[in-house]
């Protein structure tokens, strides 16, 4: 999941690599992970499948310690993440 911004778009093609959304668009943002989640081929995600995809991708400083999930994603005021 990334925001079509700046050279993102030419490392991930959306809906190949990964999903792009627009910048500042929260809507679409929780509309591509909901069908990521929701997606029944993939079967429910667990925080051990996250972290053994990233150890395959990412060196070991970039491979979460923590992971959590949530319902929805938490806003300040201003409409930007407060995660």
């Amino acid at each position: 999941m990334a925001t079509a911004v700046g050279g993102t778009p030419r490392a991930v093609t959306d809906g190949v690599e990964g999903r792009l959304v627009p910048s500042g668009a929260p809507d679409s943002l929780a509309a591509a992970l909901t069908e990521v989640v929701a997606d029944p081929d993939l079967g429910p995600i667990t925080d051990a499948d996250l972290v053994q995809w990233c150890t395959t991708r990412l060196p070991d400083y970039g491979v979460p310690r923590r992971i959590r999930f949530l319902d929805e994603i938490p806003q300040k005021e201003t409409l930007k993440s407060d995660v």
